[in-house]
């Protein structure tokens, strides 16, 4: 795999999935192999966006050592998916153990993908512009006052 995108925000509601949706989608029709992993735990909707009634999530990784290839669905335009899961409480504060093993469960994607698109939660990140230290490319989307949308950093 030669590129990872990360979706990222501070703030809720300014668009991460549908923009992590459509860029997969995006790519996928421009010949790419894609795979898009909602990683918006508890809360993730790509799958309706994508109109995929997901069987297993990202939670069978986690909680039942299942692999992650195991968890991969075919959308729209052969675009792989990896569904987060929806109202899955129990994921929604991993340990950081589990967040290391989940990485490194990614890596079998390699093989099979040009991109990975990572749909994330709200989250804070102190250095957006610093996609280095996660490992991704971030596009970090922030709401401007007034209600406007907004778009901004990333690199990598």
């Amino acid at each position: 795999m030669s590129n990872s995108i990360a979706i990222a925000s501070g703030k809720g509601g300014v668009g991460k999935t549908t923009i992590a949706v459509n860029l997969a989608l995006t790519l996928s029709q421009m010949g790419s192999k894609v795979c898009l992993m909602d990683a918006d735990f508890g809360l993730a909707n790509a799958h309706i966006m994508l109109g995929i009634n997901p069987k297993k999530t990202i939670r069978d990784v986690l909680k039942n050592n299942m692999a992650v290839e195991d968890v991969i669905e075919t959308g729209p335009h052969g675009l792989k998916f990896i569904s987060g899961g929806n109202g899955l409480i129990d994921i929604l504060n991993i340990e950081k153990n589990s967040k290391y093993q989940l990485i490194r469960s990614l890596d079998p994607i390699e093989r099979n993908a040009d991109t990975l698109v990572v749909d994330l939660s709200l989250i804070h990140i102190s250095e957006p512009t610093r996609p280095e230290r996660i490992g991704y490319s971030v596009l970090w989307l922030k709401k401007k006052n007034g209600g406007g949308g907004g778009g901004g950093g990333g690199g990598g």
